[in-house]
C-alpha cells in the first residue's frame, strides 16, 4: 500500500466515515489515477477540477458558469420565488372575492340584533 493511500485511509478513519464511504473514496481516487495514467500525488489541483467537471458537470463547482445547463442553478430559486408570490397573490385575491360584503345597512342591523339576542340568552 502506498503512503498516499494509507494517508487517505487514516484520514477517513479519523473522521469516523463508514467502510462504504472509504470504498467510495478509494474508487474515485482510482478512477482519477486511471484517467490521467499517473499516481494521484502527481496530479495538479487544476487537473482534478477538470476531471470532476468532465465527469459530473459544472454542478460540482461552487461558482458554476452561467450557461444553458446551469440555468436551473442560477435562475431556479428566483423563478420559484416569483411563482410562489404569484400563487400567494392569487389566493389573497380569491379570498377577497369570497369575503362577505355586507353593504346593506338593514342586513347589518338585523345581524347585530341577532348576535345581541344570542348574547343575552
Amino acid at each position: 500500500m502506498t503512503p498516499l493511500r494509507q494517508k487517505l485511509i487514516d484520514e477517513i478513519q479519523l473522521r469516523g466515515f463508514s467502510i462504504n464511504t472509504q470504498d467510495s473514496y478509494e474508487r474515485c481516487v482510482n478512477g482519477l489515477a486511471r484517467f490521467y495514467h499517473r499516481s494521484p500525488d502527481q496530479i495538479a489541483d487544476d487537473e482534478i477540477k477538470a476531471y470532476l467537471v468532465a465527469r459530473y458537470g459544472d454542478f460540482v463547482l461552487y461558482d458554476p458558469p452561467v450557461k444553458p445547463l446551469t440555468w436551473v442553478l442560477w435562475f431556479g430559486p428566483f423563478a420559484l420565488a416569483i411563482g410562489g408570490g404569484a400563487v400567494w397573490w392569487l389566493v389573497l385575491k380569491r379570498r377577497a372575492k369570497m369575503a362577505p360584503q355586507a353593504t346593506d345597512i338593514d342586513a347589518q342591523t338585523r345581524g347585530r340584533k341577532l348576535l345581541d339576542d344570542e348574547d343575552e340568552s
